[in-house]
């Protein structure tokens, strides 16, 4: 038997037991109070007039609560057969303790026992229905519990109710942030999209390398654009394009003079990631880096095992970065990839004194012909 659940060792370790005692004194005591003051015989005494007999009718009352009645109204169980079973049990067992206890104490001839062969079962009954009493008033005792472990039980579910309304309050503000924090970040790529194509025009005969990038930011302002599929994902390889047209577009704009490793491993159109999933690390290596120490160059790789994809960057931090962060690119990737890949993914950011250095995974499920 587990003790540890037992409703008796609850009930013995419970804060309850002072109110406990004071009830059985203050009911022990108007009992008392109700009868007349009598002289109690020599051969007998307080321990079997008194003390016994309530010791007996208290281990009943528990008895009767904790057992019977918890142990017959439980789930898939045959509640009334059990009941009846336990209540002729401990009625019988009340009876034997209490005519034990009385032939103890009285003369033979006036016992429980002896009255009743001599055809007088009034004692007898008188005990049945002292017994009968102390049942009704466990069962009372018990109900009183229920009711009150109901109204717990009703109140914690209000909490839990009220506790998953704020937890998906919470989830939709994250929602409206994060659709906002999208919003913002296309503002100036729209801009830049619309003037493109006059740019281009424009430049096409007077730089090769200009009209090139402008060729290439064209691609990354139209990915960027692009209305998401129905998983709100896009291909692995089309995230990974985009990032060759970022370190290339970079390399132009310093003529080809950035000291950077790049390395690329793995079939990346077996799998699909969500849109800009790895592109603010790649910005962010442009955006703070110093790219210009041959004896340090920054590193980007890129691989994919067929089960999750790995982004490494490391680069040398500028000496003081004039560029304005306003948050909105690691904060916002690090919130879709919790709302989107939850427990599926790791990132690790070290920003050190003179270098920084990120390492995310993300598990991915391959595309698969249906």
């Amino acid at each position: 038997m587990n003790f540890s659940v037992h409703p008796f060792y609850r009930l013995f370790r419970s804060k309850t037991i002072p109110y406990h005692v004071l009830g059985w004194t203050l009911f022990i005591l108007y009992e008392l109070s109700a009868i007349p003051l009598r002289h109690i015989p020599k051969d007998r005494g307080v321990y079997f007039d008194y003390v016994f007999p309530y010791m007996i009718n208290i281990l009943l009352f528990y008895f009767h609560a904790h057992v019977t009645l918890d142990s017959s109204f439980r789930p898939n169980r045959n509640a009334y057969a059990l009941f009846f079973l336990l209540i002729l049990t401990e009625l019988a067992l009340y009876l034997g303790l209490m005519i034990l206890l009385d032939s103890l104490s009285r003369d033979t001839s006036m016992n429980i026992f002896t009255q009743l062969v001599k055809g007088n079962p009034t004692p007898l009954l008188l005990q049945l229905w002292r017994g009968i009493y102390f049942i009704g008033f466990s069962s009372a005792y018990w109900f009183a519990l229920r009711s009150m472990a109901s109204e717990r039980k009703v109140l914690q579910l209000e909490k839990d109710k009220m506790q998953y309304q704020i937890d998906r309050n919470n989830l939709e503000k994250d929602y409206i942030e994060m659709q906002n924090a999208y919003l913002q970040s296309q503002v100036n790529p729209h801009l830049l999209f619309n003037t493109l194509n006059f740019v281009y025009n424009n430049v096409q005969q007077a730089s090769q390398e200009a009209s090139e990038a402008i060729i290439l930011l064209s691609e990354l302002m139209n990915f960027s654009l692009r209305e998401p599929e129905a998983d709100g994902k896009v291909d692995l390889e089309k995230e990974v394009e985009q990032i060759k047209n970022i370190i290339k577009i970079n390399q132009i704009r310093f003529n080809n003079r950035l000291y950077i490793d790049v390395e690329f491993n793995g079939d990346f159109s077996e799998a699909r990631i969500i849109p800009m999933g790895l592109l603010p690390f790649i910005e962010n290596v442009f955006k703070h880096a110093n790219l210009t120490d041959k004896d340090y160059p920054g590193k980007i790789t890129v691989n994919y095992n067929c089960e999750s994809v790995e982004l490494v960057t490391l680069n040398k931090k500028k000496n003081r970065s004039k560029a304005v962060s306003h948050g909105i690119g690691l904060a916002n990737i690090r919130k879709r990839l919790d709302n989107i890949y939850k427990n599926n993914y790791t990132l690790t950011i070290n920003n050190g004194e003179q270098d920084f250095y990120v390492h995310l995974i993300i598990k991915l499920k391959p595309e698969t012909d249906d």
